[in-house]
């Protein structure tokens, strides 16, 4: 896998120019028909709309057709490697791979201890005076992933966006403020087993972080010494505001979309990175400030695009977190008349910029404020408020070490919703700064990384116990 990955571009490009990309695509379908077969006659059909369009998928028979049909095709056209070989060959070199190896077991660790830590937390703990404001199961197992912002995305997954001009007035809160890649998926994955969005929804943020892993570890490869990227790895697992990535949250997906685009940037493969860009720009509202990272990526890669074709490509992968936005807010106009009601709707959660000279002295009220009238939230404050600075502190020393993009990439997703909010949620914000992590895992001596790692595990399993029991973590 290590040869492969770190193979000549140009070797690449000829080993993939030959074989056909049709072929390709017909080995997608090949697998689509076999998996929506499979749904259909496990969990029964069922039929949906996209984009207006009604679709049926009620026969197992009929898509068994469609895909020996287009399997028969693709084989009599290009016999050679049979999509079962790709498949297998594909899996068998990943989970091989020293990055799969490193991330699985801290996948495995980390997520795992988190889970186990929110369950017994509600039998220790306890939840607070009041009830929980919902709950799907009475088995608390089954419940456990329903917390807090889950809600909003099970409501997109269920029903779709809806909109009531009346409650932006009232400033009450709608779900047009969330972004709609990560409910899309828990939809399509609760509806190929069985009608469950909430059990894909929870595949979907472990699956995506652990690929984010796998991914970090292969760009920590690239840009760091021999043994810094395990230790990257590691202290990202362990950071405290890491629970997320175990929650039914757009934090993995959005880790995932950003690392991803970055490798493979940094690989000058543009079309991967432009996907990858197109899903963080429509994960979460300030996805789309990844284009301003990606665009000084695609500047500092023309120094080695000799074609002026290789730096239009670049342009427009960089452009793609953007263009998802624009995506987003094109349906939210045909919906609401309003491009961007995703943003005017964030000021129910007291999102809203009032300048400088508010934010200072509002933040210094609430930190007083919360000595005396609100001890209870203030080791909460304390928490997010370390972890703005230390990923503060640590741009300049980022920006020197790896380039102005992944200072930019810090920056973006710090200043907007610092000033727009505060400290509301910050620490979670900043568990996708995937920098940050590069930076330490190098910075940190071996010697005392075991430490770091330790200290972080203890703020995150704290972390699990309060957000689990429906705590404030934010």
């Amino acid at each position: 896998m290590v040869a492969m990955e770190n193979e000549p571009r140009a070797r690449r490009e000829a080993r993939a120019s030959s074989f056909p990309a049709w072929a390709r695509v017909l080995d997608t379908a090949i697998v689509a028909f076999l998996v929506l077969a499979a749904s259909v006659a496990v969990f029964g059909g069922y039929r949906t709309r996209l984009i207006g369009v009604r679709f049926s998928l009620t026969s197992a028979p009929l898509l068994l057709l469609y895909f020996a049909a287009t399997a028969i095709v693709r084989h009599s056209l290009v016999p050679r490697e049979p999509v079962y070989h790709r498949l297998w060959q594909w899996a068998r070199t990943y989970v091989a791979s020293d990055a799969f190896a490193a991330a699985w077991s801290m996948f495995v660790t980390t997520r795992l201890a988190v889970l186990v830590l929110g369950y017994l937390a509600i039998w220790t703990i306890g939840y607070p005076p009041q009830t929980p404001p919902y709950r799907l199961f009475s088995n608390e197992v089954f419940n456990l992933p329903v917390r807090w912002d889950a809600g909003w995305y099970l409501g997109i997954a269920n029903v779709g966006y809806t909109w009531d001009e009346t409650a932006l007035k009232d400033w009450r809160q709608q779900n047009v403020a969330f972004f709609p890649a990560f409910p899309l998926l828990m939809r399509a994955g609760g509806r190929l087993i069985g009608e469950r969005p909430v059990i894909a929804g929870q595949l979907i943020s472990l699956i995506a972080f652990l690929a984010a892993l796998v991914y970090l570890y292969r760009l920590a490869r690239e840009v760091l010494e021999h043994h810094a990227p395990a230790s990257a790895i590691a202290l990202l697992a362990a950071y405290p505001f890491a629970v997320f990535f175990s929650a039914i949250y757009t934090e993995s997906l959005f880790l995932l979309s950003a690392v991803a685009a970055f490798y493979h940037f940094h690989r000058q493969e543009h079309g991967r990175a432009g996907a990858w860009g197109l899903v963080a720009g429509l994960s979460r509202p300030n996805g789309a400030l990844l284009s301003v990272a990606l665009a000084v990526l695609a500047v500092q890669n023309w120094q080695r695009e000799s074609a002026a074709l290789g730096r239009v490509r670049g342009l427009m992968a960089a452009a793609a977190p953007g263009v998802g936005m624009l995506l987003f807010s094109a349906y939210l106009f045909a919906l609401t008349g309003r491009p961007f009601a995703w943003m005017e709707a964030h000021r129910a959660w007291g999102r809203t910029y009032h300048g400088l000279d508010w934010f200072g002295a509002q933040r210094f009220r609430e930190f007083v404020d919360g000595f005396y009238h609100n001890p209870a939230a203030l080791p909460i404050d304390v928490m997010n408020g370390a972890a703005v600075l230390l990923a503060l502190l640590l741009v300049w020393p980022i920006v020197r070490r790896f380039g102005l993009a992944y200072g930019i990439f810090v920056l973006v997703n710090l200043i907007p919703p610092l000033f727009a909010g505060g400290l509301i949620s910050m620490g979670r914000l900043t568990s996708v700064l995937f920098p940050t992590f590069l930076w330490l895992g190098e910075a940190i001596p071996a010697s005392r990384r075991p430490a770091w790692v330790a200290a972080f595990g203890m703020g995150q399993a704290l972390g699990a116990m309060l957000f689990f029991t429906w705590r404030p973590f934010y």
